[in-house]
């Protein structure tokens, strides 16, 4: 009742700035709720990702469909770096559970088979220690994921393996170039 009465007090000019700052609280909660639970942005630094997505680009962020849907090969999909929490990595899954994954001469290999990609580059004029991997065989939960930049990633082939359900922070549902 005494809440009533100090509203009732309020001059016409009170009453509308309390309204309005009822909507922009109402709205700033929405907006927290949307961009932590269902889509939210981050920017790309780096590029491990190149050409898909290049440094300064700017991605969407699925937090909730592919935790239903699970990880697909060759999605692109968002973890946090193991030795930094606040630094976020973009990777494209490229082993699902249960496969053998293995590189030889910079060629992917899934179970004994060529891993047909578009999507990864190397230059074959730079061998590096990760031009050659594995075999390894992941388990009934890990994913192993690459930078399609692949002589210049940070990714499985260093980072280990990832749980979908409790490393995975989202997939990449957008991208806006911004360079």
């Amino acid at each position: 009742m005494i809440m009533k009465e100090k509203y009732n007090s309020l001059s016409r000019k009170q009453k509308s700035i309390l309204h309005g700052a009822a909507y922009v609280a109402v709205i700033a909660l929405i907006a927290f709720i949307w961009n932590s639970f269902f889509f939210s942005p981050l920017k790309v630094s780096g590029d491990s990702m190149n050409p898909a997505l290049r440094d300064k680009d700017l991605v969407i962020v699925d937090r909730i469909s592919y935790k239903v849907n699970g990880a697909e090969r060759f999605d692109m999909v968002i973890f946090p770096y193991k030795y930094d929490n606040s630094r976020k990595l973009i990777k494209r899954v490229i082993g699902l559970p249960g496969e053998t994954v293995e590189i030889i001469d910079s060629v992917i290999y899934i179970n004994g088979e060529e891993l047909e990609e578009y999507y990864g580059i190397y230059d074959k004029n730079m061998v590096t220690r990760y031009s050659h991997f594995g075999p390894v065989k992941l388990g009934d939960d890990e994913y192993f994921v690459m930078g399609d930049n692949r002589n210049n990633s940070l990714d499985s082939r260093k980072l280990g393996y990832f749980d979908f359900d409790e490393d995975v922070i989202g997939r990449v549902f957008f991208t806006v170039p911004l360079t």
